[in-house]
């Protein structure tokens, strides 16, 4: 891509349109799943259809409307990983509506976000991001169920090279359920020398179509995948009806 045409996308838009979600029934030693694809565009220069891979032997999980508003967020998530660099953009928002105060919550960690992993680039000026959403109301408060649980989520961090599990969480934490993205094989060999017994993996695939300036971006954030970890552990947790400790 020219340096020209991405000049041209400064001030432009990125759009959510939805996303798309499959069951997979078990079959032999393969575990049931779902696959969540998400839709993004950004008009005249890539789409974007970043998705999930989650073990889960829910059915109809499309019909819970707890599990869409996480879905849901975890595709607002997901956004940040679509914009290439710092600059001005509307982010059109179409599978339901953010509230006013929502919709300032995410431009905000948007911005942030972005600032943060440009830190260095000083000539580069402060990140502008627009939300306008478009979708239909979500169920009030879908997202946040209060009921308690007998076990806690506890996210992992699969591109450490240290230790992600202290002693004394390791003694604390022994009996809960952990997660991770994209584990590799040391990853999983760590959980499996501490104890752990109850893990979660999942396949999360970035699918840029080769945008460069987004590359970067995810380089950058390659230590620091937080807002990923955190609106993802909440959708893991209630497939699961584990307690989101993160």
């Amino acid at each position: 891509m020219s340096d020209d045409k991405m000049q041209s996308n400064i001030d432009g838009q990125l759009i959510y349109y939805g996303f798309e979600i499959e069951e997979w029934p078990a079959i032999g030693e393969m575990p049931a799943k779902i696959t969540i694809t998400y839709d993004f565009e950004m008009p005249g220069i890539a789409a974007f259809a970043p998705s999930w891979e989650i073990p889960c032997d829910r059915e109809n999980v499309a019909d819970d409307d707890v599990v869409l508003a996480k879905i849901f967020f975890l595709g607002m998530a997901e956004l940040i990983y679509c914009l290439p660099g710092i600059g001005s953009y509307e982010i059109i928002v179409e599978p339901f509506a953010l509230t006013k105060e929502q919709i300032a919550v995410w431009e905000e960690k948007y911005c942030d976000t972005l600032s943060l992993l440009f830190k260095q680039e000083a000539e580069k000026p402060l990140p502008k991001i627009t939300i306008v959403s478009e979708g239909e109301e979500l169920v009030p408060g879908c997202g946040n169920r209060t009921d308690k649980r007998e076990k806690n989520l506890i996210p992992v961090q699969t591109n450490y090279e240290t230790d992600f599990i202290s002693e004394q969480a390791r003694k604390k934490w022994l009996q809960e359920v952990f997660y991770a993205i994209n584990a590799d094989e040391t990853c999983m060999q760590k959980l499996t020398a501490y104890g752990c017994k109850n893990v979660i993996s999942v396949c999360r695939s970035s699918n840029t179509n080769d945008l460069e300036t987004v590359q970067k971006v995810q380089e950058k954030d390659e230590q620091n995948i937080s807002l990923l970890i955190v609106y993802s552990a909440a959708l893991i947790a209630e497939l699961y009806g584990l307690n989101d400790k993160y």
